[in-house]
């Protein structure tokens, strides 16, 4: 019997795969045989890792991933999928939200060079430690960002130059619409207390006042022009 408090979703997952095949069971009718499986919080997930091979299982226990993320492989072709299992915790261990986000980048630019996501999983992963000898998260995914939308990643990079002349206060930041959709930009303060939104605002009066011309252009940037009808 299987102890949802005796093990994690991947071991239960694992001794899912097995025991379904030696009693000759669907995983859910497995699941539902035991009180402890019944209602657990991974259940969707560990049914879904369950589905693959048991040599698969064994091979995403052995990376370290666990049952969320493994559950997220599971839904990829085989060779996609062996291609992001050792991707997902190597150079940099993934969070979820990383690994969906890569992975639909990996997708979208897999149909537009006519490659396999698998090599496209490959070849950036390269690309990536090439280019950083410690890549982190964030690294890793903007590479596939640059790659999935070249122009947009080159406003982001222009975007970020013109924020850095204007000595913004600690804190604070200037940021344009995801994908540059809109001419508004947003102004964001983070401050503890009154006092510190107030040096905060100050500051950032005197880097309007100061630095006038470089607002402007920042505004023109994402598409805002001083003389547009009102």
């Amino acid at each position: 019997s299987m102890d949802a408090n005796d093990h994690t979703g991947l071991e239960i997952a694992a001794a899912l795969r097995q025991s379904a095949g030696e009693l000759n069971m669907n995983f859910n009718r497995l699941l539902n045989s035991s009180p402890n499986l019944r209602n657990h919080v991974d259940r969707k997930a560990i049914v879904a890792v369950a589905s693959m091979k048991r040599s698969v299982i064994r091979r995403i226990q052995r990376e370290g991933i666990d049952v969320r993320k493994a559950a997220v492989l599971a839904q990829l072709d085989p060779p996609d999928r062996a291609a992001a299992i050792g991707f997902s915790n190597r150079p940099v261990r993934l969070s979820l939200s990383r690994l969906r986000a890569i992975l639909v980048l990996a997708r979208d630019i897999s149909i537009r060079t006519g490659e396999s996501m698998a090599l496209v999983i490959r070849r950036k992963r390269k690309e990536a430690i090439f280019l950083e000898e410690n890549p982190t998260a964030d690294f890793i995914l903007r590479v596939f960002q640059i790659e999935r939308n070249p122009a947009q990643s080159s406003m982001a990079d222009a975007f970020q130059r013109y924020t850095e002349v204007l000595n913004l206060p600690e804190g604070s930041k200037v940021t344009h619409a995801p994908h540059f959709e809109s001419d508004t930009l947003e102004l964001s303060i983070s401050s503890k207390n009154v006092k510190e939104l107030r040096a905060s605002m100050t500051k950032i009066i005197k880097s309007i006042d100061s630095s006038d011309e470089d607002w402007i252009n920042l505004f023109d940037f994402t598409g805002y022009e001083e003389d547009d009808p009102i």
